[in-house]
């Protein structure tokens, strides 16, 4: 090491004392970013590591294995009973070994629903038929176009691995038959030398037994079914999987979203069939098909990586030759609809969409055991609460909210705790690699889901803000994104703030687009969106950049969000920027794409979950202009002119998806979603599940306007707490209720709370059991339900008009946590863990391991306020040491030298 110079002989004690306060300052500075380099520097454990990031296994999990083309091959099916619009995980072993591409040459599944049985299989062996299957729904311009010299036509030959597209070349199916032996001909019914198309056949068309002639919908030679016959599906319904990639070792996962008859009624998968009194749900498929190296039908037998092979797999997976490797799970749905059709009048609720899926669970027994019709409506929470005790007749007197209304004694209400989940920022993030340098282990599972995320209230502040420059469009095709955002990262995962917290970032990327700069987010005002606005409020880091103060890095507020007043109910879409069209636009009608036509809001917390599921991020980007009689634009039917519109963003590709939504607990775990870890006022990243939700309700505070009611208290110390709890009361506006008009509807009330509150909380995927993404209510919280079901029965609430009234038992429903920090009469589990095959699902919505399960409290020890500015003590030391040397510099002379050195 090089010795330190010693200070000039002659230098004046001015210059001494600036070279001592600059030495204090500099301390101070080292000190940060030694502190920031120290927390960015931490271990994390997703670094080159394969987790298990999907849903749960259950007890109706089901194992298939391959045949003998794919002898090697398993693949598990999560869940295959009591099914409803969810994710299911498919994970497998055993595909052969390949080199990582984006270009799908061979070595993944493709996955599909069907609702069909093949009327050619044979007895006492159901099969699904290929003609019932959701699958098609792209053309082939996009993944898996190569130039091939095709004998028979002479020209270029694309890949057609995303269409129906039946080749000639096939062997297999030239000699398919149907019914009876009849040929199907399905490679030459489209009318193309090169191949045809195997129909579709929607559930109502009474398919096998259709009338003759009935060709079901064919599409056109290598597009997709959405351009033929006027619709049935598209890309933006179908849940196909055209390419659930392997990795290197030829494992992997997809979790796959189901359909009902609601999302997908050319399916009619849970159609109520059978008794009516009693019915059923239409059972459907959910079908596998393998691409290895040689069950390409374009060249059977032929290796398509091999010498003479096309070099990747041409063929659809519908047609014969690939076909016959599928693998098949019979999936048993719910019936979807009306739960209990008995005629009687419906006991109508409305509010919360939080609580909606435990809702959903609940109705059905609750029709059985009282034999009353529950509905609920979900609407905004504020309008619910002004419901229940408005003047206009007819209106409902019980809603589901998460906070109070506003005392009156005029207008008592009874407060009973139903069900206790979270916000969530929900995500879907596939590992993307965009740089040399990243370590090999990282290369090997890039395209597999990110399993753990750390935020901070200032990240999510950005996120909300539309801080990051892709958040917004372009001015127009030249002049790029607005000057106010020109100096901030273009994207979540190119902040150093978000590095600093999630080191395996660095190595990794995204594709752009909004998407990777903002969540997708509710319209509708809600107390879920005001609990995330308090708690990212609350930190002074967040409060401070929303104010307009710059990140350690630089990052700015985008300032049409400067100085937010917070905390709000809603998602305000603030900035205005809008992309201009040219002039030639114009003149066809372009109009300006803004903000929120490139970053549409979700209908409600299920749709932005499914959305980040299945990477569909919605909206529009203006890169072209659709005029109505553009040859690609025009109507499927009548072939006339379409309706103009912009380029709309189509579906995320496989291995590339970044989607991120603010969600609840029970939404991301219905989806088979990650959740984020947050920083809670403890400095502790914690992730939603039992433990950490029932220690933060235990520190949930009382509302200002009413504290019987519990609110998520962003100040909770408690390690172990997740910031966002949300606890869904049932609110009865007793007095209101016409109990001469209604005489049943406080006991009907009454019931409800009880059995949400008592036997509603025993988790389970069955109807009237408690779903995955809510936590079982502590002890406390259920004797404070039980006290408001009495106050809903009498019609009086304590404290209400009677001074001599006794309050209900434990008003205010804080629980109390036990010395391990869960409470008293629960049985917390860890969050995101892997049940072993038969067990039910915890309520945790994602993050699990294979191996050792993860904890729900995602920690490296104890992190400061912000992990990018310095704690008290290293500002106090390095503040000392500056003074200290300010002070001492005029009375240090330097120490002379002894003559002759």
């Amino acid at each position: 090491m090089s010795p330190i110079p010693a200070l000039p002989r002659t230098m004046s004690w001015r210059r001494r004392t600036l070279i001592g306060v600059a030495t204090g300052v500099a301390v101070m500075l080292l000190g940060e970013v030694g502190y920031i380099s120290a927390v960015s520097a931490a271990d994390d454990p997703s670094i080159g590591k394969i987790e298990y990031t999907g849903t749960p296994v259950t007890d109706s999990a089901v194992t298939l294995q391959g045949d003998s083309a794919f002898a090697n091959l398993k693949v598990t099916v999560s869940q295959t009973r009591d099914l409803t619009n969810q994710a299911i995980t498919v994970s497998w072993t055993g595909l052969p070994a390949r080199q990582f591409s984006t270009e799908f040459f061979s070595s993944y599944l493709q996955i599909m629903q069907c609702w069909g049985d093949d009327p050619t299989a044979p007895a006492g062996q159901p099969a699904p038929a290929r003609e019932t299957c959701e699958f098609g729904a792209y053309d082939d311009t996009d993944l898996g176009r190569i130039n091939h010299p095709d004998p028979a036509a002479g020209g270029p030959l694309r890949g057609y691995t995303r269409t129906r597209t039946a080749l000639r070349a096939d062997v297999d199916e030239r000699a398919a038959t149907g019914r009876g032996g009849q040929p199907l001909n399905y490679f030459a019914n489209a009318g193309n030398i090169t191949g045809g198309s195997v129909p579709f056949y929607p559930v109502a068309s009474g398919w096998p037994d259709v009338a003759a002639g009935d060709k079901g919908f064919v599409a056109p030679f290598g597009g997709a079914v959405n351009r033929a016959g006027g619709g049935v599906f598209g890309d933006a319904e179908s849940n196909e999987q055209p390419y659930a990639t392997a990795r290197l070792d030829g494992s992997g996962e997809q979790t796959f979203e189901l359909q009902t008859s609601l999302e997908s009624p050319w399916l009619g998968c849970g159609a109520p069939v059978g008794d009516s009194g009693h019915p059923t749900g239409r059972p459907c498929w959910l079908v596998i098909v393998p691409r290895g190296e040689i069950d390409d039908g374009y060249a059977p037998g032929t290796s398509v990586t091999g010498p003479g092979g096309t070099g990747r797999n041409l063929s659809s997976p519908l047609t014969a030759a690939t076909w016959k490797h599928r693998l098949a799970a019979r999936l048993d749905f719910r019936p979807v609809g009306d739960a209990c059709p008995l005629g009687t009048a419906q006991r109508r609720i409305i509010g919360s969409n939080a609580a909606q899926i435990a809702f959903v669970n609940w109705a059905p027994t609750l029709c059985s055991t009282e034999k009353v019709p529950y509905s609920l409506t979900t609407v905004a929470e504020t309008v619910a609460r002004n419901t229940i005790v408005s003047s206009i007749p007819g209106s409902t007197r019980a809603a589901l909210v998460s906070r109070p209304a506003r005392r009156d004694d005029e207008h008592p209400i009874a407060y009973a705790p139903v069900a206790l989940s979270g916000v969530a920022v929900a995500f879907n993030i596939e590992r993307y690699v965009t740089t040399p340098d990243t370590p090999q282990a990282e290369q090997d599972i890039r395209g597999s889901r990110l399993p753990r995320l750390n935020l901070t209230p200032r990240i999510v502040a950005k996120l909300l803000s539309e801080s990051y420059r892709y958040a917004v469009p372009d001015l127009d095709k030249t002049s790029g994104k607005p000057a106010y955002l020109a100096r901030n990262p273009a994207t979540l995962f190119e902040d150093p703030d978000v590095v600093a917290v999630n080191p395996e970032i660095k190595w990794l990327g995204s594709r752009g687009g909004p998407s990777s700069a903002a969540p997708v987010v509710v319209l509708e005002n809600a107390d879920a969106t005001r609990a995330l606005w308090e708690w990212v409020n609350a930190d002074k880091d967040a409060r401070a950049f929303l104010d307009g103060k710059a990140d350690p890095w630089g990052m700015t507020v985008n300032p049409n969000y400067k100085g937010i007043a917070l905390p709000v109910e809603n998602f305000p879409a603030s900035d205005p920027t809008c992309t201009a069209p040219t002039a030639e636009e114009k003149a066809d009608g372009a109009t300006p794409v803004c903000v929120i036509d490139a970053a549409p809001y979700a209908e409600n917390l299920a749709d932005a979950a499914r959305r980040t599921l299945t990477g569909k991020p919605g909206g529009v980007a203006p890169s072209r202009w659709y005029r109505p009689d553009d040859v690609d634009n025009r109507d499927p039917i009548t072939n006339g002119p379409g309706i103009a519109h912009w380029t709309k963003i189509g579906t995320q590709n496989v291995g590339e998806r970044f989607m991120i939504s603010v969600t609840s607990t029970a939404e991301a775990a219905r989806f088979g979603l990650s959740t984020a870890s947050l920083r809670n006022a403890s400095g502790h990243f914690v992730a939603p599940g039992d433990a950490s939700l029932q220690t933060a309700a235990a520190a949930m505070a009382g509302d200002p306007d009413d504290p019987r009611v519990k609110v998520a208290n962003p100040a909770a110390s408690a390690a172990g707490a997740y910031p966002l709890p949300m606890l869904t009361y049932a609110a009865v506006s007793v007095a209101d209720i016409d109990t001469a008009a209604d005489p049943t509807a406080r006991e009907q009330l009454a019931k409800f709370v009880e059995y949400a509150a008592g036997a509603g909380q025993t988790r389970g995927l069955a109807f009237g059991q408690l779903p995955p993404g809510y936590t079982p209510l502590p002890l406390t919280l259920k004797l404070q339900a039980k006290a408001a079901a009495t106050e809903i029965r009498k019609g009086h609430v304590a404290g209400y008009g009677n001074p001599d009234d006794e309050p209900p038992a434990n008003e205010g429903g804080g629980s109390q946590p036990n010395t391990n920090g869960a409470n008293a009469g629960t049985a917390p589990s860890a969050a995101g863990s892997v049940p072993a095959r038969g067990s039910v699902p915890s309520a945790a919505p994602a993050r699990s391991s294979r191996g050792p399960e993860p904890v729900a409290v995602v920690q490296s020890g104890r992190t400061p306020d912000d992990p990018a500015v310095l704690p008290p003590w290293v500002l106090l030391l390095g503040l000392g040491a500056g003074l200290a040397s300010a002070f001492a510099a005029p009375f240090v002379r330097p120490r002379r030298r002894p003559s002759g050195t």
